[in-house]
This record gives structure tokens, sequence and C-alpha cells, in this order.
């Protein structure tokens, strides 16, 4: 007789609760996660800006994803006022759930839901920021333009980590 492993059914749990949580994003946000992949990251992403250093240039999400082993990972590429955001969660995430961008997710109640979704709208307001940054005056004949949705006209910001590994 085979023993019976509850692994299928946690990472089955797990991938439920990422479902759960991108629709939270995606309610908030009016955006559809869209497939995100960084060097060994892989996940879905949300409120793209450029981003550019020495190892990357292209679009990087605000906000990604990712289904681990044990937890369900929320990135949040934002600092408010050269805070991260994220720290003022601690109480209700756990401690040692909560780093500087990223929120490991365990499970969602209704306080953690709505916790979720006061960070999309954080992301948002910070992404909204940014764009009102970005609006630059035409060279020639000086009338305003905007650049496209969610690209800075200003330096690219520095992420919150230097990795999302």
């Amino acid at each position: 007789m085979r023993g019976f492993s509850t692994e299928g059914l946690i990472m089955e749990d797990l991938r439920n609760l990422q479902d759960e949580i991108a629709r939270i994003i995606e309610r908030e946000s009016g955006e559809t996660g869209h497939d995100f992949t960084n060097g060994a990251f892989e996940g879905l992403g949300w409120l793209n800006f450029h981003y550019r250093c020495s190892t990357y240039d292209g679009p990087y999400p605000r906000i990604a994803l990712k289904l681990q082993k044990n937890a369900v990972h929320l990135y949040l590429m934002v600092w408010v006022d050269g805070e991260p955001p994220l720290k003022r969660y601690a109480e209700l995430f756990g401690k040692s759930a909560v780093g500087r961008c990223c929120l490991r997710i365990k499970f969602l109640d209704d306080e953690r839901r709505k916790a979720i979704a006061e960070i999309v709208r954080i992301a948002i307001g910070e992404n909204q920021k940014k764009q009102d940054e970005s609006t630059v005056r035409g060279e020639e004949s000086g009338e305003r333009r905007s650049l496209p949705r969610s690209i800075p006209a200003s330096p690219p910001i520095q992420p919150a980590c230097d990795s999302l590994g």
C-alpha cells in the first residue's frame, strides 16, 4: 500500500491562495497580472515601470507575486517617504513574514485581505506619483504631453530589493 503524501494538497492550497491574492490585486489595480521573469524569478507582475541598471533594462513590476514552496510571496517595489511600507504590516502578518519588499503569505482572513488591498492601493498611489512626475514639456511645440503609462522620464527608481529570487 502506498503512503499518502500531502505535498500535492499543500501546493494546490498555495495555488488557490495565489489565485485569490491575484484577484485582489487585479480588482484594486484594474490590471490583469502578466508573466514576469527576471533571472531566476518567475511570477506575475502588475503596474510596470521602466527599470535600467547594469544587468537589466526593461519593464519591471511595482507589484509581483510568486508561488514558493511554503508560501505565496508578494513583492512590492515601492518606498513611501524613504521607508518600505510593508513594515507597518509586521504585526498582522508576523514579523518573520515581512521583509523590506516581500510579504510571505500562508493564509488569508478578512483582515489580511483588506491589508493586501491597502498595499495595492499604496503601490497604485506611488505609481501615479511617478507618472505625474513623468509629465514633460514637448521640446519644440511647448505643449505638455505625458509619457506612456508607467515609464518615468526621471532616472529609473531603484527597486526596494537587490534580488527578487
